[in-house]
């Protein structure tokens, strides 16, 4: 074949593939784009953060530069390995090279979110029509869950959003090879993920028969229920590593810092113990004080409650779990990224316990056994569920911008601009390259490009400079609010050299 006549033909088939995919192509790109500006939007009104989208930015650029992944933000020295075990952020380092910037991450999290709708729509596509696999993909990109975790800078699980979409859709469809791999893969991303492999496990363990009868030696190891036995194991182990061996390696206090379940007890055996003694005290603490049973509501009302009628459920049971057990407040609420792991998995499982549903009320109208094929139910049924997503995130989106935040797109406030972040950005023009400096948690990722930037009180000394902005309630997490911060500075003998605004 020659060239002309190859890329004749790779043209065509990129027309076809265009042609019947082109409303999925519109909606990945639409969402990334959506994002994109959105993200992009917030940073340029310097309300992104040292807490996390400097700290990410840190680690990625020291990544990207072969070097250990150390993050100023949160101490001179310290790994951000030791805070989560997230070795899959360095996958990033290459994009560093091309745009060496903290808006890179923003737009990586906006692509990594846009093609985790792909699987939600091929998983939707095998229960209904075309376009209503689009409508429930577009309504699942626009998820509240999503929106907030956009709204909160970049974290590692965006990474786990695209391979939790992908695992569901590969236990869907038996692939038990690519559920495999996609599990290793998570185990790279967060330390929790562990669990969620287990849990995978057990569904290939308790859905699992081979395909073909095995014939001799080792063949009997391609069981789907051997490999979930495999994973569970793997899964259990993996947590076990990471919480109790690899984090603490790098730590500064040598522990895992995260294990916060005081009300179960002081470590993962006596918070077992707890729970299999007194499994009602459980249950009550999954949704007391009522802001959890809010959280809760929230993730299973916009699709109706018709993911608790899927067994896809049980792979967001874990992280349910970690969040509603745990004694941090700030995991419970609806804000920051928390629900954006569990956002495919409940989606998912919302599309799969709706076509049983509709299965179901379809048997009962024909008085018989019925069929339950791929594209089951009575249609009336699936459309208007569909119909009610779109409305959940419509109304939303125009209405709550405490829990859908792109309503700032809607109203503008997106592209508001105001004389604070000319001032900010007046003040970092007077400042010195490669001196070490103390910057508000707002100012900090607008300075980690250029300067070895840490939080007030974390530079053991080593800051020459230092930028607040004193109309912030906090200058970052566990540090002084601004005047204080201000205040000690100028008794540590520092003097004020430019002020701007109020």
């Amino acid at each position: 074949m020659t060239p002309a006549a190859w890329s004749a033909r790779a043209v065509n088939r990129l027309r076809r593939v265009l042609v019947q995919r082109g409303w999925e192509t519109l909606v990945v790109a639409g969402g990334f784009a959506v994002y994109s500006v959105y993200a992009l939007s917030r940073h340029a009104q310097y309300l992104t953060a040292g807490y996390d989208l400097g700290i990410f930015d840190q680690a990625v650029r020291a990544y990207s530069h072969f070097q250990a992944p150390i993050a100023p933000l949160k101490g001179i020295g310290v790994s951000v390995l030791g805070d989560h075990f997230h070795p899959i952020i360095a996958l990033l380092a290459p994009l560093y090279w091309v745009w060496d910037d903290p808006r890179t991450l923003l737009l990586a999290q906006a692509a990594l979110f846009a093609l985790s709708t792909i699987p939600v729509m091929r998983f939707a596509e095998r229960r209904f029509s075309r376009a209503g696999a689009v409508a429930i993909g577009a309504a699942y990109l626009s998820s509240w869950p999503l929106q907030a975790a956009v709204n909160f800078d970049f974290h590692e699980i965006a990474f786990a959003v695209p391979l939790l979409a992908v695992l569901v859709d590969a236990l869907d469809r038996r692939a038990t090879r690519t559920a495999v791999l996609t599990c290793l893969a998570l185990l790279l991303v967060r330390e929790d993920m562990g669990v969620i492999v287990a849990m995978a496990g057990v569904l290939l363990v308790v859905r699992g028969r081979a395909t073909e009868a095995p014939s001799r030696g080792l063949a009997h190891l391609r069981d789907p229920r051997w490999i979930g036995a495999a994973l569970g194991v793997t899964g259990v182990v993996m947590f076990w590593l990471t919480t109790s061996v690899f984090i603490p390696a790098f730590a500064p206090s040598g522990t895992f810092a995260y294990w916060d379940y005081s009300a179960l007890g002081h470590d993962l055996p006596s918070a077992i113990r707890y729970g299999l003694t007194r499994p009602w005290s459980v249950a009550k603490l999954l949704v007391t004080p009522t802001v959890k049973a809010h959280t809760l509501f929230m993730l299973f009302m916009p699709a109706l409650f018709t993911a608790l009628a899927s067994p896809y459920l049980l792979l967001a049971l874990p992280v349910l779990a970690e969040r509603m057990l745990n004694s941090r407040s700030q995991v419970w609420l609806v804000q920051f990224h928390y629900s954006a792991v569990t956002a495919p998995i409940l989606a998912m499982a919302a599309v799969d316990g709706i076509g049983r549903v509709a299965a179901l009320v379809d048997r009962r109208r024909r008085q018989g056994p019925g069929e339950t094929a791929v594209r089951s139910g009575p249609r009336w049924l699936v459309r208007s569920w569909i119909a009610w997503l779109i409305g959940t995130v419509v109304i939303g989106t125009a209405m709550f911008p405490a829990t859908y935040p792109l309503n700032r797109l809607v109203t503008g406030a997106a592209f508001e601009r105001t004389s604070r972040p000319r001032q900010i950005a007046d003040v970092l023009t007077h400042l010195p390259l490669g001196v070490c400096v103390e910057a508000d948690d707002r100012i900090a990722p607008h300075l980690t490009k250029r300067w070895l930037v840490t939080l007030p009180t974390r530079s053991d000394g080593l800051a020459t400079w230092e930028v607040l902005d004193l109309n912030q309630v906090t200058s970052g997490w566990q540090a002084p609010a601004p005047a204080i911060a201000f205040a000690d500075a100028e008794a540590l003998g520092f003097r004020q050299v430019l002020r701007e605004g109020p």
